[in-house]
């Protein structure tokens, strides 16, 4: 017999192997030497000695403090005791009681008294007597590992004891006795049979050790709150609890030993107990992270298995060199490479098993002296070849690992004792054990491992004890073990051995043998009598034994003279007997009756074996022939112990009783009808046994008994039919399995009461025929099935309702008591077959509906009549596209065409929506003679133009009048009002530009989703209007009313675009007869009308391909601007688009802003000469040019320079004097303050980079502006330019102007590109928008960086739009409408914020000192003006010297 576990004190594994007469233990170590215990109890060292901390009992029996009681002693009185005391021991030699008392056997004396007793024989055995009470200055009790016994309390009266070493004694007794004794620094009473309280050691306050280890001492460990100075505790396999809390003051505590208790806590506990040098808390409830034990420095045993810990192993890195580590069974985690950086040279015993741990076991590359490794059901793996440099190994454990390898390394391992690699991937040939002559146990079950059996078996040198090679590839033949006396299991099932278990006769130690699902065959013969006698457990399953007797054989083992001969019993301590799958073939009590007289079967096992006959009653058992006699009445042992037996799969006929012990018996899938004993069911279910026999069909008698059991409600069935068979075509009750342990099948059981056919199909009970095609059932138990309605079919067999049947068209519905094919609700019938409507946007509330016929959904139409499908209108969609009580094709009253875009007869367009033209308007009459008037007053208007133009005609004088008039009630008078016009008339195109543009982005709210975008933006049309398109007013005067919609709309849509070229087309008309007037008018009307041009031009050929929902209209596209017109038909409208379009697109795209750029190069290259403030003279042929100053040009720049610093600085009153080329500015505030200055202005004070820089810029702007005065009289172009040059800062800040109109025009085509792109591809859709917001932030940030207008106000507002209408863009996308409003409100707040707070500026006020002091280009004596701010008012004078 083989132990093996884990000593709770000191040892870390234990094998106990139990021969022929002797045993033998073999104890492993972490710290201490392996030592083999004989029958003898003689002790001989096996390896080198080593040892754990030891308290002062192993190391100094006795050590004097200098502390005990000095009085001196009666040596008389000692010497007579000392005589009582050994002669109440008994030994097995002669003890001489001659000479000084203190040199006798065990007496150790100081001062003539005797302060120690020491004696550790086993031999000797006694009492303790209470002679010991006349050792006053006894400090040292040593009785350890003897046979005395006695009451703990004699030791009550040994005041001055310090040391009690009781160990492995039959003391008994109250550890209360202790009490007493207050001197006690060290106790063991390990292994005693002391019992009590352990609160008495509250009253040992000098406590230093205590080892209560495998006592029956009790109590709470806060016992222990008040011993501060215990170093050390043992209370292994005790009844002591409580939370380890107790130990928190004991800071110098070295050794814990609570092994096996209960106690509980955290570990945190242990934060300040730096000193632990021995933890063990195995299988105890205490929790906490083992990160508390890092930098425990001097821990060297640390055992944790079987807790509640958790925490990163990483810990172990900083705990000094641990011996021992024992965390298996508890939550820790990490990887085992800490090893790898953790000095382990002395590590001896790892174990991890049942962890979270992980990681390759060549971490432990560097810990030579291991001697046990445990990493059982964990994650580690890595190769085994890493133990073949640890000569010390005794165990390794690696069991469902993922270590792989060779075993190989494990060949010249002479200590090993104990390896488990099951279910790893390790391989090798199992030969490489032959010799091992200390391996006891070896398990590779499920590994890759290889070879023949055979060279284990028949080696001398082994010993195996366990050997488990089950599932692997070994081979070879049983019979090889009928020598291995040492063999107590074996474990080869699933391998390919041969040979026949006669061979286990031999085994005298054999315990459990599996040999399931091997080639191993044989049976039972007489040669079984008398062998075997520890086999518990025998496993023959799957294999070729036949094991029941036969012939001479079975006759001689049914005779059970064993009941008188113990000697010659059959398998004596059998417990488990499986031979199922087993070829028995034979009566089943053939297989029972030979095993009748064995005491501890418990489990039988003979599934699908073959088996006939019936199960006898086994008390009594049939006539049993026992020796020479036969008894009729004998009671078999199986009666009391047989518990499970499974019988499943044979052909039995009758059960004469239930074994009296029994409490399962399975007889499921019986192959004939199964009685019962009478009363034998009634009476296993009575006692609580489980009965197994589903898939049995139960005889007569006993199908009787069991209804009689369901009448009288020892059982009942289930309340609904939970058993069901549907490729049968039935369905059952069951049994309830609350109400009884008898699991039956109910189509076996009770066939016609519990079970019944199931809907699709007809018969009763289980007889049932599934129901053909075109047929249908829908109860159960129906005689017949019932015929389709008409015009139905189905498409398979076992229709189970009416509703299976399928309509060729449409579904079925019932109408009027009878049913009918007919489409659903939500579908419409196309035909054939019944459409979802929802696919194609039909409103199908009726069932049944008619693809062709019925109304679109409320914003959807159709194309054509009777289409089958519908596509998403625009918005207003509901408006436009009603669904119900709508056209053919779906569209209101009013509205026509694709997507019903399109306005019908007697209806106007009104911005989205068609309006119908009133009856009781204005007379046809009426609105004739109104065109007529507005003709002749246009040409009135125009006759008014060209005579003030040409003649100078001014008619319009009182005009004017009432113009200036309105100008002062809106503007303050005096500087302030005329800051704010000049101001507003330099915001003002940028507001107006900032409107277009936004009325342009809007349709980047018609995204796919033109649902979620079915908001409004109510403004929108009004801000549309400051395009100034005559789409506009195309409702004027009802003109679609009386002259034709779609006439009046085609024509508007025509001229829009082309009526801004005609104007510009009269602006040259006008240059011919005034000088500038046609250019001035023709910037002005680009400022006004460019972008709402530009938008209705590119409208023209805006292509409408798909609808609002993104679907493709394919041949139903539409102009986007004339929805009436299709985008892909040759009609002659389209030819007037054509020769409108293209025209207009070369002039918006190309003529204008060549014109533009030609103006930006025609001033540059007109002002280039008169900008150089230098002339050159010189005669042709001559060698010699002069390079000098023009008088006139310098004395503007050094006038300019000086108007810009003033401007600059706004100093009051400033004097400039002009000498010699050079000014001197004189601040008449501070007349001490003078500044020189030259042309280059590079002797001026300024305080940073940017205001030199400005003052350059005001100095060219001055200079500018009077010599674009002088070259414009000359200059026709730049004269009509003059104010649109004036409004920049330099005239080469014209290229603004030309990007203006090319980003325009831009932004219009990108938005209209999008509109297309919206519903179609999303994707497209987002590159327009990022397209539209890349354009507007590159303006911002150019306008930002370059400042080109004259006003900074402008320059501010401009970059602001832009960047509004970037967040307008996001905000109409985005359907966030709040967005879009905001960026149009706010550069509006922004211009009235900068004319009421800061309409003035360094530019305006040098522009307006500049036109006070130079008149006609010739510098004046003096200026003077005001400047005004937020904060005052300032009036600035300059005046002007000249040498």
């Amino acid at each position: 017999m083989v132990a093996v576990g884990v000593c709770p004190r000191c040892f870390v594994l234990w094998v106990c192997i139990l021969g022929h007469g002797h045993s033998q233990i073999y104890l492993v170590s972490a710290e201490r030497p392996a030592i083999r215990a004989t029958g003898a109890l003689q002790v001989e060292e096996i390896g080198k000695e080593e040892h754990l901390p030891q308290t002062p009992f192993t190391e100094a029996p006795y050590h004097h403090t200098g502390h005990e009681d000095q009085s001196p002693c009666n040596r008389t009185v000692e010497r007579h005791a000392a005589w009582a005391v050994l002669r109440s021991w008994v030994f097995s030699s002669y003890v001489h009681f001659q000479g000084d008392h203190c040199d006798w056997f065990g007496m150790m004396c100081q001062g003539g008294c005797v302060v120690a007793i020491q004696i550790s024989n086993p031999e000797v055995r006694g009492t303790l007597p209470a002679a010991l009470a006349n050792f006053i200055h006894l400090s040292s009790l040593h009785l350890a590992s003897t046979k005395i016994s006695g009451k703990l309390k004699i030791i009550a009266s040994m005041k001055n004891l310090q040391h009690l070493d009781l160990s492995g004694t039959e003391v008994a007794g109250d550890i209360q006795a202790l009490q007493e004794v207050q001197k006690l620094q060290h106790i063991n009473l390990h292994s005693t049979r002391v019992a009590g309280d352990i609160q008495v050691f509250q009253a040992l306050v000098q406590l230093k050790s205590l080892d209560l280890g495998n006592t029956q001492v009790v109590g709470d460990i806060q016992a222990f709150q008040a011993t501060q100075s215990l170093d050390s505790l043992r209370l292994v396999a005790t009844q002591v609890s409580g939370d380890i809390s107790a130990f928190k003051a004991t800071k110098d505590l070295t050794v814990l030993n609570l092994d096996l208790t209960q106690i509980f806590g955290d570990v945190q506990v242990f934060q300040a107990t730096k000193s632990l040098m021995e933890l063990s808390l195995k299988s105890t409830d205490v929790t906490g992270d083992i990160k508390v034990f890092e930098n425990t420095n001097g821990l060297e045993y640390f055992d944790l298995a079987s807790t509640k810990v958790t925490g990163d192993i990483q810990v172990l890195n900083t705990t000094g060199q641990l011996k021992v580590v024992h965390l298996p069974n508890t939550r820790v985690h990490g990887d085992i490479a800490v090893f790898s950086s953790t000095d382990t040279s002395e590590l001896t015993s790892l174990s991890m098993g049942n962890s979270a741990v992980f990681g390759n076991i060549s971490a432990l590359k560097s810990a030579d002296k291991l001697s046990e490794v445990v990493f059982a059901s964990t994650q580690v793996g890595g190769d085994i070849r890493v133990f073949e440099s640890k000569p010390g190994l005794l165990a390794v454990i690696c069991s469902s690992t993922q270590v792989t390898g060779d075993v190989q390394v494990f060949e010249n391992k002479e200590r090993l004792m104990f390896l488990d690699l099951s279910f790893t991937q390790v391989t090798g040939d199992v030969k490489v054990f032959v010799g091992n002559q200390q391996l006891q146990i070896l398990k590779l079950a499920s590994a890759p491992v290889f070879g023949d059996v055979g060279v284990l078996a028949t080696s001398e040198q082994n010993g195996f004890s366990v050997l488990d090679l089950s599932f692997t590839q070994v081979v070879g033949n049983i019979w090889v073990f009928q020598n291995a006396w040492h063999l107590k299991e074996l474990y080869l099932g699933g391998t390919k051995v041969t040979g026949s278990i006669e061979g286990i006769v031999s085994w005298s130690q054999a315990q459990v043998v599996d040999l399931s699902d091997t080639l191993v065959t044989g049976r039972l013969t007489k040669r079984w009598r008398g062998c075997c006698r520890h086999l518990r457990i025998l496993k023959l399953s799957g294999s070729r034994v036949q094991f029941v007797p036969n012939g001479d054989d079975l006759i001689n083992l049914m005779n059970l003279q064993q009941l008188k001969n113990p000697n010659l019993a059959l398998l004596p301590a059998l417990t488990t007997l499986e031979v199922s799958g087993c070829r028995l073939n034979c009566h089943l009590q053939d297989l029972l009756l030979p095993l009748g007289a064995c005491e501890h079967v418990g489990t039988i096992k003979a599934v699908k074996s073959g088996l006939t006959g019936e199960l006898p009653n086994l008390d009594p058992m049939p006539p049993t022939i026992v020796e020479t006699g036969i008894f009729l009445a004998q009671r078999s042992s199986l009666a009391s112990s047989l518990e499970f037996i499974d019988l499943s799969g044979n052909n039995l006929s009758y059960i004469a009783a239930v074994p009296g012990a029994s409490q399962t018996l399975v007889l499921a899938g019986n192959q004939q009808p199964l009685r019962l004993a009478k009363d034998a069911l009634s009476k296993a279910l009575k006692h609580g046994v489980f009965v197994d026999l589903r898939g049995t069909q139960l005889h007569d008698q006993t199908n009787r008994e069991a209804q009689i059991l369901l009448q009288e409600n020892v059982m009942r069935n289930t309340s609904q039919r939970i058993y069901s068979r549907p490729e049968r075509g039935y369905s059952c009750y069951d049994l309830d399995r609350n109400s009884t342990t008898l699991q039956v099948s109910p189509p076996d059981f009770l066939p016609d009461e519990w079970c019944a056919c199931m809907a699709g199909w007809h018969g009763m009970g289980t007889r049932c025929t599934k129901c053909p095609e075109n047929t249908f059932s829908e109860e159960l138990n129906t005689d017949t099935c019932k015929e389709c309605p008409v015009n139905t079919t189905t498409d398979k067999d076992g229709s189970t309702s009416m509703w299976d049947c399928k309509c060729e068209a449409g579904e079925l519905h019932a109408l009027n008591g009878s049913h009918l094919c007919g489409c659903p609700e939500g579908f419409a019938s196309s035909g054939v077959s019944c459409v979802n409507c929802a696919g194609l946007h039909r409103n199908c509330s009726d069932r049944f509906s008619d693809v062709a016929s019925a109304d679109p959904d409320a914003g959807f139409a159709r194309l054509v009549l009777k289409a089958e499908e519908a596509y998403e209108c625009f918005p207003p969609a509901k408006l436009r596209c009603p669904g119900r009580n709508g056209s053919g094709l779906g569209c209101a009253p009013g509205y026509q065409g694709s997507l019903c875009m399109g306005c019908s007869e007697g209806h106007f367009s009104s911005g989205r929506s068609c309006v119908e033209c009133s009856g009781e308007g204005l007379p046809s009459w009426l609105i004739k003679m109104g065109l007529a008037l507005l003709l002749f007053f246009l040409f009135l208007i125009a006759t008014f133009i060209i005579a003030h133009t040409v003649y100078s005609w001014h008619p319009g004088q009182h005009a004017q009048e009432w113009l200036n008039y309105i100008q002062t009630c809106i503007f303050p008078p005096g500087v302030l009002g005329s800051l704010q016009q000049k101001l507003l008339k330099g915001q003002l195109p940028v507001l107006l530009q900032m409107c277009q543009l936004w009325s342009v982005l809007a349709a980047l709210a018609h995204g796919e989703d033109s649902r979620a975008a079915s908001w409004q933006f109510p403004e929108l049309p009004y801000v549309q209007r400051f395009q100034f398109t005559l789409g506009s007013f195309r409702e004027l005067l009802y003109l679609q009313c009386y002259l034709g919609g779609f006439q009046v709309r085609f024509v508007l849509a025509l001229i829009t675009p082309v009526v801004p070229l005609l104007l510009l087309l009269c602006c040259v008309i006008l240059e011919l007869f005034r000088r500038g007037a046609g250019v001035h008018a023709g910037l002005k009307i680009l400022t006004v009308f460019f972008i709402g041009g530009a938008s209705t031009c590119m409208a023209l050929r805006s292509c409408q391909r798909f609808d609002a929902g993104g679907e493709k209209l394919e041949d139903f596209a539409f102009l986007r601007q004339l929805p009436d017109l299709p985008c892909d038909a040759d009609w002659p409208e389209h030819h007037w688009v054509f020769a409108v379009f293209w025209p207009c697109a070369v002039c918006y795209g190309i003529l204008i802003p060549c014109f533009l750029f030609y103006l930006y190069t025609w001033q540059h290259i007109v002002l280039r000469y008169n900008r150089m403030p230098m002339e050159i003279k010189g005669n042709k042929g001559e060698n010699q040019l002069a390079v000098g100053f023009q008088d006139i040009n310098l004395d503007r720049r050094l006038v300019a320079t000086s108007v810009a610093y003033v401007a600059l600085t706004q100093h009051g009153a400033v004097c400039v004097q002009l000498r010699g080329g050079q000014g001197i500015i004189t601040l008449l505030d501070h007349p001490s303050q003078t500044i020189e200055l030259d042309v280059d202005s590079s002797n001026m004070r300024f305080k940073n980079e940017s205001e030199k820089l400005q003052h350059h810029a005001i100095t060219e702007m001055l200079l500018e502006h009077c010599i674009l005065s002088e070259v414009g009289k000359t200059d026709r172009l730049l004269e009509g330019a003059k104010e649109t040059l004036l409004k920049y800062a330099t005239c080469r800040d014209l290229w603004m102007e030309v990007v203006l109109k090319l980003v325009a025009v831009a932004v219009v085509q990108v938005v209209s590109a999008a509109q297309v792109a919206s519903s179609a591809d999303e994707n497209d859709f987002l590159i327009s928008l990022g397209k539209v917001m890349a354009i507007n932030l590159g303006m911002a940030s150019t306008v930002w960086m370059v400042r080109p207008y004259a006003h900074p106000q402008v320059n501010d507002l401009q970059c602001f739009c832009f960047l509004c209408l970037t967040a307008s863009a996001l905000g109409f996308r985005l359907h966030m409408a709040w967005l879009s409003r905001c960026a149009l409100l706010a550069p509006l707040l922004l211009a009235a914020g900068q004319a009421a707070l800061q309409p003035d500026s360094p530019e305006s006020l040098a522009r307006r000192l500049w036109e006070d002091l130079v008149i006609d280009g010739v510098p004046q004596g003096s200026a003077k003006t005001s400047v005004l701010s937020r904060r005052h008012s300032l009036d600035v004078s300059l005046s002007l010297e000249r040498e």
